[in-house]
């Protein structure tokens, strides 16, 4: 048992320590007059890195033990939530500027997001009907597909057994509500 514990508590450090190899390199990149983005969500902190689809991916240097050194995707819808916070040099800024700062937007037209299956659906082109390409699946998603659907279907369908839940959320390619 005592193994384990040993494993676990290596595991750990091992984390911090590539965390704190990640904190270095940062540290050099501002010496090329990029001032230093952070992103915290909640106890976490990750540095930005680009923008793939609809999410930012960053990697995280500080918080829980299980997120430590890893990279991840946030989507850009939940860079408006409560609890999450850009910064560049200390100082707060909008999403957008987050965004923009790491590349700027991957989707030109925006993204759907499926409430009922979780997938998200990236715009391919703006008009009516509408045309949707899967840029991300949820855990029921459908990989490969593509639809399309008038305006107000995509306004007015709701999520089954949910009269008041709208089925799909539209947003921008920087993950404003459209």
């Amino acid at each position: 048992m005592s193994e384990e514990t040993t494993q676990v508590d290596l595991s750990a450090e091992l984390d911090r320590l590539s965390a704190m190899r990640g904190d270095e390199d940062g540290e050099d990149d501002e010496d090329d007059d990029s001032p230093a983005l952070r992103l915290s969500v909640h106890d976490a902190r990750f540095r930005p890195e680009t923008v793939r689809g609809h999410e930012l991916r960053a990697l995280c240097d500080e918080g829980p033990a299980d997120l430590r050194g890893q990279r991840v995707g946030v989507a850009l819808h939940a860079l408006r939530r409560e609890g999450v916070r850009a910064t560049r040099a200390g100082e707060r800024i909008r999403a957008v500027d987050l965004v923009d700062a790491v590349g700027g937007p991957d989707l030109s037209g925006g993204y759907v997001v499926d409430r009922q299956t979780g997938t998200v659906l990236a715009v391919d082109a703006t008009g009516d009907p509408v045309e949707l390409v899967v840029a991300g699946s949820g855990p029921v998603g459908e990989q490969g597909t593509e639809r399309r659907l008038d305006s107000e279907t995509l306004a007015t369908a709701t999520v089954a057994g949910y009269r008041d839940r709208e089925r799909y959320r539209r947003y921008d390619a920087y993950g404003r509500p459209d």
